[in-house]
């Protein structure tokens, strides 16, 4: 393309002018007649004639042609083979027409990001609103959580009033409720504490060990196969006795509540404390007795026959103490089996009596409400009567008024009779009101005996509960040395565990005081690097630019409320209203 010359860069021919010119020679590019090197004094030849070119003319370079606004394809062209207006556009798209393109695309971005900003403005705003119905909204839940629960309470006060409860008692037992309610908030509270300390000292305590895990998995997965088998091996066992630690810690922590809660009872009741003194003495003088049988069937011979006497009477002695012991416990045992059996009756004459008592008011109720329909049905068919009676009384007094008043002695007997039957019907009203009354009360009594007969057999239950535990413990008492030689055995088994396992601590301290001195090592090298003192600054720079943004983001949030004029534009408006009513009233009033 670089031998070829240019073309089209002129201008476009004139419309309506013929190829050739008066020579009779093809046109050339520059309008002139051809040139072919001989000069102007001889004529050209036909025979070498070529169709002339712009050969001869200097090929400008690319870069210093001259560049209108549409580019090298010239200026818009009216001439012939265009239209009127038409052009041929840029045929090379150069510097100018791509800043001319980055900038119209830099101005579509900043309208596009201010409508981004212009969102984000509205979406901020909502979302202060949002936060401040939701706060609003937290607050009403918890206004109707309140009230809600005085509306319980409400209830249950008109309940204990209509169940004709003491309002003293209500109000006492209100009291201690309150009380009890104050001191299980502030144990719940202390527990809650407690208990957050603890979760962040566990959580603290549980980093550090991964930590250190990791740190050791690092160093170990350094050593070589055989070392690596033998740290598995001892973690594998490691595993294993904490598990059996966890396991024995808990079978001893039953037994030491079990020991607790029988030395508990043991100091409650007298008797099973005596009782227990005097099986333990029992059982000493019965291992010294066979101590002393096995030390004469060894061969244990005493030196004098005054030795062997005072030992005989010491013998004596101890085993007529051993049948007083005995004796005791007989007795003992006897004296709580006479309870047993005093509590068994009483609970029945107790039972018995209350239903007796039961049955009579079950009596009474069922013929009240036995002759409760005999007795409206009479006290209706009685006001009936009267009420037929009045209606006849007062037809004689119209037909009397319509024909005669009669005398005064009529009038005087029909007024009695009048107040007569007034009387009967007060007294009827009367008397319905109070079977009504009669009624409501001993319906009362029998949901009244409903609930004893429901806590009577409750607290029999109860008893029976009571008595079954009582003889389970007599019986389990009864074997004392089983479980003294069970306590003494696990007790033994339990001491030599927990002496392992202290030996077993004491080089897990060991081990965790050389990773603590590892851990801090680390952690000082760690704070001599710089990558770390870069990320520590880098991150206190975060936190400050989070505290900035959240500062700004409640500034906007205050600032947003303080320009919500809703209600004072509806203050402003109700004031205007009315000013407008009292300017129309004023009008209507003038003259």
């Amino acid at each position: 393309m670089h031998g070829r010359p240019p073309t089209g860069s002129g201008a476009a021919p004139r419309p309506g002018t013929r190829s050739g010119t008066s020579w009779g020679r093809g046109a050339t590019s520059l309008g002139g007649p051809p040139k072919t090197g001989m000069g102007f004094s001889m004529p050209p030849s036909t025979a070498m004639m070529r169709p002339g070119t712009s050969a001869r003319v200097p090929v400008t370079a690319m870069g210093e042609r001259p560049l209108t606004q549409q580019g090298i394809g010239g200026m818009p062209k009216t001439g012939y083979g265009t239209s009127a207006g038409g052009g041929g556009g840029r045929a090379v798209q150069d510097r100018s027409y791509w800043m001319g393109e980055i900038k119209q695309r830099l101005a579509a971005l900043n309208v596009e990001m201010n409508k981004i900003r212009s969102d984000m403005d509205v979406l901020e705003r909502e979302n202060a609103n949002y936060v401040n119905l939701e706060k609003r909204a937290t607050g009403l839940t918890d206004e109707l959580r309140d009230l809600q629960g005085q509306l319980g309470d409400y209830n249950t006060l008109i309940d204990k009033l209509h169940t004709g409860a003491d309002l003293e008692e209500t109000q006492r037992a209100a009291k201690e409720l309150a009380i009890k309610n104050n001191r299980d908030q502030e144990e719940i509270d202390t527990l809650f504490m407690g208990r957050q300390e603890n979760e962040r000292q566990i959580k603290s305590c549980e980093e550090q060990l991964a930590q250190e895990k990791d740190k050791a998995s690092s160093r170990i997965s350094e050593l070589g196969p055989d070392a690596q088998a033998a740290w598995a091996q001892l973690e594998a066992d490691n595993t294993r006795l904490l598990t059996d630690i966890a396991q024995q810690q808990t079978a001893l922590t039953g037994a030491q509540a079990m020991q607790t809660q029988l030395e508990r009872d043991l100091q409650q009741d007298p008797a099973r404390q005596k009782t227990w003194s005097l099986q333990e003495k029992k059982r000493q003088q019965q291992t010294k007795l066979h101590d002393m049988a096995a030390a004469d069937q060894a061969g244990a011979a005493l030196d004098t026959k005054e030795a062997i006497l005072e030992e005989i009477k010491k013998n004596n002695a101890e085993i007529a103490n051993i049948e007083r012991n005995l004796a005791d416990l007989e007795r003992t045992r006897q004296a709580l089996a006479m309870q047993i059996q005093q509590l068994d009756s009483t609970v029945s004459e107790e039972k018995a009596a209350k239903f007796e008592e039961l049955t009579r008011k079950d009596k009474e109720m069922t013929a009240f409400l036995a002759d409760a329909p005999g007795l409206l049905q009479a006290e209706a068919d009685r006001t009936k009567a009267v009420q037929a009676e009045i209606v006849a009384l007062l037809a004689g007094l119209h037909d009397l008024s319509g024909t005669t008043l009669g005398t005064a002695a009529d009038l005087q007997t029909m007024t009695g009779d009048l107040a007569e039957k007034e009387k009967e019907l007060t007294n009827a009203e009367r008397t319905q009101r109070h079977l009504d009354s009669e009624r409501e009360r001993l319906m009362g009594d029998l949901d009244r005996v409903h609930q004893l007969e429901t806590k009577i057999d409750a607290e029999r239950v109860a008893l029976q509960k009571r008595v079954e535990t009582l003889n389970a413990e007599m019986r389990s008492f009864d074997d004392v040395d089983r479980i003294q030689r069970e306590l003494t055995a696990k007790h033994t088994a339990l001491a030599a565990e927990v002496a392992q396992r202290r030996t077993t601590r004491r080089w897990t301290k060991q081990q965790l005081t050389m990773q603590t001195t590892r851990y801090e090592l680390k952690k000082a090298q760690l704070q001599d690097n710089e990558a770390h003192r870069q990320l520590a600054a880098l991150e206190t720079k975060w936190k400050q630019l989070e505290a900035n943004n959240a500062a700004a983001r409640e500034f906007i949030a205050d600032k947003t409320a303080e320009a919500e004029y809703s209600d004072v534009q509806h203050d402003v408006m109700a004031l205007v209203g009315e000013c407008l009513e009292q300017n129309v009233k004023m009008v209507g009033l003038a003259p």
